[in-house]
């Protein structure tokens, strides 16, 4: 029985067995249009956008309580904290969203979720960090965002090679 080894449509790695990708972020990367008959602006594009959008609003959010709390603004930090709390919870909802979709394929998929849900937990639990869970919750977010936006990276660099006529 032979196995084919196949390579990443997207950054040129050795891809999962059975798959036309290596990771979960290349897969991602891979479901936004290229070429001359691609729209500026996709389903895809506009999702992405929306979604860092909703997780700089949690980061926003969680900078603001930590800035009032400084500045002893009493009044506004349950705001912030409640904002950064909603938007923390739009996008942990739509980062499992985007890894259903593309798949969790790889052990390094895997370990980032777990890694994201220790960064979350953890510190305030075995380490004894007195931080609000908003600010470690941005932390594991803004990482698992960086995990999933990984495979853009490659397909920027393979656009800015293509030479158009």
């Amino acid at each position: 029985m032979t196995t084919e080894k196949t390579e990443c449509r997207i950054c040129g790695k050795q891809a999962v067995q059975g798959r036309s990708f290596c990771s979960s972020g290349c897969a991602l990367a891979a479901k936004i249009p290229l070429g001359d008959k691609a729209l500026p602006v996709s389903l895809p594009l506009c999702l992405a956008l929306i979604s860092f959008f909703i997780l700089f609003n949690q980061d926003l959010f969680a900078t603001m309580h930590a800035l009032g709390k400084s500045l002893d603004k009493a009044s506004l930090l349950p705001k912030f904290q409640v904002a950064s709390y909603v938007f923390g919870i739009l996008w942990t909802a739509n980062a499992i969203y985007f890894f259903a979709i593309a798949g969790i394929w790889r052990w390094s998929d895997r370990f980032v979720l777990a890694a994201c849900v220790a960064v979350a937990f953890l510190p305030r639990i075995f380490l004894s960090i007195q931080w609000p869970y908003l600010y470690t919750f941005s932390i594991a977010n803004t990482l698992m965002a960086i995990w999933l936006a990984r495979g853009l990276l490659p397909l920027w660099r393979s656009r800015k090679n293509v030479k158009s006529d």
